[in-house]
């Protein structure tokens, strides 16, 4: 069964072959204490090859931080992210066993660095995860790992449906540039192609390290700190996710959209800035433009300022994971 997996600095996203789905933060701490108070509440509580683990809000509710990304952490936490995903979304067989073939997404940087070296990451294929969650227990194991940059499933996302079927004028969507923003980067993957035959364009391919929804997080962060809220970026992130934008503190209520604004509208230039400097021909010689990630909603009345015709990318969310499986099955 082939389950994809997208894991970003911020949220995993994944997708099955029935176009089912699942978003968490990319947040993971092992449960200790083992109490629990009611029903509800508890996603995501799960016990993976005897651990005991919170994943996601729930981690993040326990004090977890997000480290995914690192030397130590890339492995295991991949690993055990990919079993969560599994869990919910993969049904096993009659002997109660899943074989799973990943295809597992990475923000670029990290999928160039594993690309072509023997890295961990080629660990998890062959490897067995058994989970109980809400007493229900099942056994995945990884068969094969394929590897995919972050930006690369909302260009083949738009090219065919998951189950591999040509979308219409799929033709002229081949030549494109796809702007993905992250939580923790912006990456920007370029393609074209023709006859039936990709090109990923690596010297118009690149990553914005520190240019992502964190990062704007946290610049609100400290210009309301100047203004007199102190508050954690965890509160800022989550009252930016939310429509009114709005924190509640001891002194009031604190709109924080005006600063978010300014910070969106500052990365739309950085943007506009690095593809002057990285492609060498210039993002005009590009067909189509596509933004998606986390951030892009927010980001794309600030940018189609600085890029007209640039386009929304459809299921900004889940293109990507559903774009590898879109790539799987062509």
């Amino acid at each position: 069964m082939k389950l994809s997996v997208d894991v970003g600095n911020g949220y995993v996203k994944a997708v099955n072959e029935r176009g089912e789905t699942l978003h968490f933060p990319t947040v993971i701490r092992i449960n200790t204490s083992h109490a629990q108070f009611g029903n509800g509440g508890m996603k995501y509580r799960i016990r993976i090859n005897d651990v005991d683990y919170y994943i996601g809000t729930l981690a993040i509710s326990q004090k977890g931080v997000r480290h995914w990304g690192n030397n130590d952490s890339l492995l295991d936490d991949t690993g055990n992210y990919a079993a969560l995903c599994s869990h919910i979304l993969c049904k096993p067989d009659e002997n109660g066993e899943t074989n799973i073939d990943l295809l597992l997404g990475l923000p670029y940087d990290q999928y160039m660095k594993q690309r072509d070296t023997q890295d961990k990451l080629n660990n998890l294929q062959g490897k067995q995860f058994k989970t109980v969650m809400n007493d229900e227990i099942k056994t995945a194991v990884i068969k094969t790992v394929s590897l995919c940059p972050q930006g690369i499933g909302a260009y083949f996302f738009n090219i065919s449906d998951i189950h591999g079927n040509p979308r219409k004028d799929a033709e002229k969507r081949m030549n494109a540039l796809v702007i993905d923003v992250g939580y923790g980067t912006t990456d920007i993957v370029a393609f074209d192609g023709q006859d039936g035959a990709f090109d990923h364009i690596e010297d118009d391919s690149f990553c914005m390290n520190n240019e992502g929804v964190y990062n704007i997080d946290m610049r609100v962060r400290e210009a309301v700190k100047d203004k007199g809220l102190d508050v954690d970026v965890t509160v800022i992130e989550t009252a930016l996710q939310a429509n009114d934008s709005k924190v509640d503190s001891i002194k009031g209520q604190f709109d924080l959209k005006p600063y978010e604004d300014k910070e969106y509208e500052s990365l739309s230039r950085e943007i506009l800035k690095q593809l002057s400097v990285k492609l060498k021909g210039g993002h005009e010689l590009y067909r189509n433009i596509y933004l998606t990630g986390g951030g892009a909603k927010k980001l794309f009345p600030f940018i189609q300022k600085q890029i007209p015709g640039i386009q929304l990318q459809e299921d900004y969310i889940y293109c990507n994971c559903k774009g590898y499986l879109a790539l799987a099955n062509s």
